[in-house]
Order: C-alpha cells, then structure tokens, then sequence
C-alpha cells in the first residue's frame, strides 16, 4: 500500500523534473515532521505554497484536512493542481493580499525570502489576526548558525534558489537567528515551542509552533 509520501511524489512523476524535485524535497525537508504535528482536520493555510508538494502531502495524509495554498507566481501554482478533493489554490502575494481564517497557518521556508524583515513582520502579523481561537501557526526556517550546514543553506538559498525558480543570479535571503525569531515571537505574544530537523539532512532546519498567549 502506498504512503502518503509515495502518492504525493507520484503525484508529480508525469515530468522528470518535478518528480526529482520532489524526492529531494522530501529528503532535505522536514515535510513528514511538519504532518505530525499539524492537527488531522479542520482548515490548513498554506502561504507561499509554490508547486503544492507540501499542500498536497497534507491533504492526502488526513482527507478531513481543508487545504488552502497562496503562491505568487501563477505557472508554480498550476503545478500545484493534481486534483485533490481537500485542497484549493490561489494565486496572490501573501505581502498584500487579505488571508481566510485558518485553524493552522504554515510558513515553511517562506519567511527568508520575503524582501526584509519588515516585511517579514507584517506577514506574521497577517497570519496572527487570521488565526482561529486556539489555532497554530507552524513556521520552519533555515536554523542561522555558524555551521557548515548553515553555510550550504545560505549559498542554496541566495544563489541557487534565485537561479532555479527566478532565473536571477542572487536574491538576498533574510535569516534570523533563533534567539531572534524567538524576541519577536515573544513580542507578538506567541508562546512557542522549538524544535531542530537537522540530522540526516543536507541544511539545517528549525520549526516553531506558535500559538496566541
């Protein structure tokens, strides 16, 4: 019988690229950690969702989850569309557009890319008042500290991401240090639970599951 991780991949097996990317993907981030601890229903935003890999895995691993993924950039987001009952997609700039109420909101690698730490802020902010009562927001980061992980993070993450999906040579990325996301998490009234997804993986990974004081 096949795994939620195998029928989502499959999913994306129609074009070569997009089956490795989906491998890899699956390998290098903590998808199956971030299913875990999401609740098994009730409604799942997914911001900055680009090809849905994470969307889809979450619908196909609990039918009663509602999945809802934003995504700026339209031909990233048709990719997303495999047809799942409980998912929906939607092209917007999670910067500027209002979000539904969602009893769990996701930033999953998300956060780095935005253009500053302003607008990182504002982004949280936005998440915060879309929240139900006692909703989480689940955010993963690259984990910012001096190891050689971290440095193959920095380089993916401002060289070659922009390359792959932007066709730029450098985009910056914001990290933060967790001390940092964990100030500005206490600030926002957030009590928050930490943990690190770095072991077998090739970059370093840290989740935070946020929920309002």
């Amino acid at each position: 019988m096949e795994s939620a991780r195998e029928k989502t991949i499959n999913l994306y097996a129609g074009n070569w690229w997009e089956k490795f990317l989906s491998n890899f993907k699956f390998w290098e981030e903590p998808y199956e950690v971030v299913e875990k601890i999401l609740p098994k229903n009730g409604t799942v935003l997914d911001l900055g969702c680009g090809e849905g890999l994470l969307s889809n895995y979450l619908a196909i691993a609990s039918d009663k989850r509602k999945i809802t993924g934003i995504e700026i950039a339209p031909e990233r987001l048709e990719r997303a569309k495999k047809g799942i009952k409980n998912t929906s997609f939607k092209v917007g700039d999670i910067v500027k557009i209002p979000y539904p109420k969602a009893e769990t909101i996701v930033l999953f690698h998300v956060l780095h890319h935005l253009p500053g730490r302003a607008t990182q802020e504002k982004v949280l902010e936005k998440a915060k008042k879309s929240i139900s009562k006692n909703g989480k927001l689940v955010i993963v980061e690259v984990h910012a500290k001096p190891t050689i992980k971290y440095l193959a993070a920095w380089i993916a993450d401002n060289f070659l991401v922009p390359w792959v999906f932007e066709k730029k040579f450098y985009t910056r990325a914001y990290f933060r240090k967790e001390k940092e996301w964990l100030n500005l998490f206490k600030k926002m009234g957030f009590n928050v639970k930490v943990s690190e997804e770095t072991s077998s993986r090739p970059f370093p990974n840290i989740i935070f599951e946020c929920k309002i004081n």
